[in-house]
């Protein structure tokens, strides 16, 4: 008898961190579908850096409403929405700013030479879509998809998937799990029926890289501020080394 129970319970264990999952998975991508949905209403055909600011802006407002339900019984703070440790943050932001930098301006550069210096932006360079576009890259992508994926996603998930594991560094499977679903975004797809309409390996390889970093600051903070300001940096950087380097070899 007391097998059985100890067997029931570990069946019920599993079929709630399964139902949990794809309840995880479905918040994430209703949530875009729902911000692609009400953007296309009033900005369809706009320029495109225009149309993904308010596709974001509408991603935070869904994101936040969800994690305000009381059913949750969690506070604001407890999703991560708080400057908790934030002198350990700016430590840890200081470090990745640095490495990001020269890593990626190398292997960007070393890069498009190999390649010929093509166009690495598909839109003409004004002030007015430079201003755009710096400000979605750099401010509100990391705030939407932090508050997204590292918040409400993980959010979700870490009650059910705590466990830590050593890959190099200490991280739940709600952490790995938020990872995954964060490069998953990264491709294109549609699911009745189901077709890939995008799919870049290396970015997805980084998104997923990426995400994992971001997983690993929400955990030793406690806070979304890391993910935030390390997801907008790493954005931003390649925004402005994109912009220099095609206004110097396209000249637009």
């Amino acid at each position: 008898m007391e097998n059985e129970m100890k067997e029931l319970k570990n069946n019920y264990a599993v079929i709630t961190k399964v139902i949990i999952f794809f309840f995880a998975f479905l918040l994430f991508f209703l949530i875009d579908k729902a911000a692609i949905y009400l953007t296309d209403l009033p900005l369809a055909g706009s320029f495109g850096y225009t149309w993904l600011i308010f596709h974001h802006l509408i991603q935070i407002v869904l994101a936040i409403g969800i994690m305000a339900l009381p059913w949750w019984h969690r506070s604001f703070s407890e999703w991560g929405l708080n400057i908790k440790n934030y002198h350990q943050t700016f430590a840890i932001i200081k470090k990745f700013t640095i490495g990001w930098i020269i890593g990626t301006t190398i292997f960007t550069l070393v890069t498009q030479w190999l390649s010929g210096w093509p166009a690495l932006l598909d839109f003409t360079l004004n002030i007015e879509n430079i201003l755009i576009y710096l400000f979605f890259e750099s401010i509100i992508v990391g705030i939407s998809e932090e508050i997204v994926f590292r918040g409400l996603v993980y959010g979700a998930l870490a009650p059910y998937f705590s466990k830590k594991v050593k890959i190099g560094f200490s991280i739940s499977y709600a952490g790995i799990i938020s990872a995954v679903f964060f490069a998953i975004a990264h491709i294109g797809f549609n699911l009745f029926p189901f077709s890939i309409t995008a799919f870049a390996p290396m970015q997805i390889f980084i998104a997923f890289a990426l995400g994992l970093f971001y997983a690993v600051l929400r955990e030793q903070t406690g806070s979304l501020l890391g993910p935030i300001l390390a997801h907008n940096i790493s954005d931003g950087w390649l925004s402005i080394l994109y912009i220099v380097i095609q206004l110097i070899t396209q000249g637009n």
